[in-house]
């Protein structure tokens, strides 16, 4: 049964070896569970009605059939006449037993103001019967009924008179009492001898319980309610068996784990949930948050079940303003924490107005998890400063609107590039354009403009000092010369874009003409083709 060696548990027997927890458990459970001669003489009594051959055939063995006359003996089961329907729906008269405190004892009892006519007659009237309508219920002649009901009826049609007088449970009392065993309409059909269409018909009411079925149909009823009883400390059991078997265990997990598929759908199981909050209340299992790794070894919080006495500290409860803090940290508002989360962002202005309460142990978890996955990266204004230095760095001197329109338009980066001016890591100076159009732009604190900037009359003696002509300055730069003539004179300024390649021609000479020189303005002049 336990997948062990006989060896083993003759060790275990001895005392040489320790017996494991959920071993000792399982045993312990199979003690517990293992029926008593009571138990077992009671399961067969059921709902009643049954003869005593009946019942010692069916026990067979000396010591139920002793514990049987026993309960007899001190009234925990009665003896008393019942009319039982054969195949044919004939009603034949037999000595029952039944349990003393059970419904159909107090049916039994119920039936003996009928032991008059007068009473039989008022029964029927409060019924709202005629005489001929329970006449053919009892199947006898409308004039025998009125004999009875001018005399007494016989002692053996009591209790079929008694049964004929009562409606039997609802439609929705066999529907409600049949869903609570887990069973299906062809489960209590099979147990009452119909099929699963015909118990459609009893709880819908389109048709009545036959006078015939009522008898089966109130001991398949007691039957499933025994067995809705006992379903949850079953549930309860398995989930402790669980829980010590695998200490530890997520929550969310197990719930998941132990999901049921009805008409086609999955869906969480509802006992197992009635199951976990009543062992949690009870203290019979205990719950903490821990930090666990999925299986991409990241760490996550999540709440996990415990035996009562192994559980390890929990996780404080994270409290609103604990919850404002972290956000803001992020540089996140309450709507984008809320879209992490999958939750509205009124509920998170909820936690944060709450200052010192604490919010739910789930929530906590998931708030943990979405700080410890986004706590590492950059923040959005973190972002933002990068961006902006970073394009600035590429192009130096760059205007104001190209410098948003290349990082973006939103309040952070105009917050950013402030926050650059005034730490010093940028600076705003005069700059010139492709057409050497003067503006205001934006420089790294270590290049910047005034470092690559040359005026217009050194430009001239530094280009005669090197011996070289405006035209072939204007040729090596990749421009006309009369444009370098309005450099020298101050009509224009030279780009920021051709600077450095200026400064390097001045420094080196026209021996070492840059990629964007000479080569690059033979490249953009267009090629005739003469054999045409």
């Amino acid at each position: 049964m336990f997948d062990v060696s006989a060896p083993t548990v003759l060790r275990w027997e001895r005392g040489d070896r320790a017996v494991p927890p959920t071993i000792l458990l399982a045993l312990e459970e199979l003690v517990a569970a293992r029926p008593t001669n009571e138990d077992v003489v009671l399961s067969a009594v059921g709902a009643g009605g049954r003869t005593i051959s009946q019942l010692r055939a069916e026990l067979k063995t000396p010591r139920l059939i002793a514990e049987l006359d026993r309960l007899l003996a001190s009234g925990t089961l009665c003896t008393a006449e019942v009319a039982r329907p054969d195949g044919r729906g004939r009603y034949y008269r037999r000595e029952g037993i039944f349990k003393a405190s059970t419904a159909d004892r107090r049916g039994l009892d119920r039936a003996a103001p009928l032991a008059s006519g007068r009473s039989l007659a008022a029964a029927r009237r409060s019924q709202g019967l005629t005489v001929e309508e329970l006449a053919t219920r009892v199947r006898v002649a409308p004039s025998t009924l009125r004999t009875w009901e001018a005399a007494s009826p016989p002692r053996a049609r009591i209790p079929m008179l008694a049964a004929a007088l009562d409606d039997g449970p609802s439609g929705a009392q066999i529907r409600r009492t049949r869903r609570e065993a887990k069973w299906s309409q062809a489960d209590l059909g099979e147990r009452v001898g119909v099929g699963f269409q015909t118990v459609a018909g009893w709880e819908a009411g389109r048709r009545p319980v036959p006078l015939g079925r009522k008898v089966r149909l109130l001991e398949a009823l007691a039957e499933a309610h025994e067995a809705s009883r006992r379903r949850p400390e079953e549930a309860m059991r398995r989930i402790e068996f669980d829980v010590l078997s695998a200490p530890g265990t997520s929550k969310a997990e197990y719930r998941h784990s132990r999901r049921v598929t009805t008409q086609g759908k999955s869906r969480f199981d509802p006992e197992v949930d009635s199951a976990l909050r009543t062992l949690l209340r009870t203290g019979r299992l205990s719950q903490a948050l821990t930090v666990r790794f999925d299986s991409q070894g990241r760490p996550r919080t999540r709440m996990c079940l415990f035996p009562p006495d192994a559980a390890p500290p929990s996780l404080p409860a994270m409290s609103g303003d604990r919850v404002g803090q972290l956000r803001t940290s992020l540089g996140w508002t309450q709507r984008q924490l809320a879209q992490e989360l999958g939750v509205s962002p009124g509920l998170i202005s909820t936690w944060e107005r709450r200052r010192g309460g604490t919010i739910p142990g789930y929530w906590t978890a998931r708030v943990a998890d979405v700080v410890r996955d986004f706590g590492d990266r950059p923040t959005s204004e973190a972002r933002a400063r990068e961006g902006v230095l970073a394009t600035v760095t590429r192009q130096p001197g760059i205007a104001r609107w190209r410098l948003l329109q290349e990082v973006d338009h939103s309040k952070r980066t105009r917050r950013a590039i402030s926050a650059l001016i005034d730490e010093g890591a940028i600076v705003r100076k005069d700059a010139w354009d492709s057409v050497g159009r003067r503006h205001p732009g934006y420089f790294v604190a270590s290049h910047s403009a005034s470092a690559l900037r040359i005026e217009a009359g050194e430009l001239r003696a530094r280009r005669i000092e090197r011996g070289i002509t405006a035209a072939e300055l204007g040729e090596a730069l990749g421009v006309r010369g009369n444009a370098v003539t309005r450099w020298e004179t101050g009509v224009r300024g030279c780009p920021q874009a051709r600077m450095s390649a200026l400064l390097e021609l001045l420094d080196s000479g026209l021996g070492h003409v840059p990629a964007s020189g000479v080569q690059a303005r033979e490249a953009q002049r267009p090629r005739v083709n003469l054999l045409i």
